[in-house]
C-alpha cells in the first residue's frame, strides 16, 4: 500500500461582509492509486454527513513509508 494525501476545499463561515470563505483540510489516505484514494476520502466525508459542500482539489502519492 502506498500513502496518499488528499486536499479538500469546502466553505467556512462567512466573513463580516458576508464573503463566504474558503476552508482546505488535508487527508492522510491508505490506498493503492490516487483513484481509490480520492474514493475513500469522498465516502468518509459524505458517510459522516457533516460536510455538505466540499470538493477534493488534489489527490498525491506522499514518500511516506509507513504510519507508526
Amino acid at each position: 500500500m502506498s500513502y496518499f494525501s488528499v486536499l479538500v476545499e469546502l466553505e467556512g463561515e462567512p466573513k463580516r461582509n458576508g464573503a463566504p470563505t474558503k476552508v482546505r483540510e488535508m487527508y492522510l489516505v491508505d490506498a493503492m492509486s490516487c483513484t481509490e484514494a480520492e474514493s475513500k476520502t469522498v465516502g468518509k466525508l459524505r458517510d459522516e454527513g457533516t460536510m455538505q459542500n466540499f470538493q477534493v482539489t488534489k489527490v498525491s502519492e506522499t514518500k511516506y513509508l509507513a504510519v507508526i
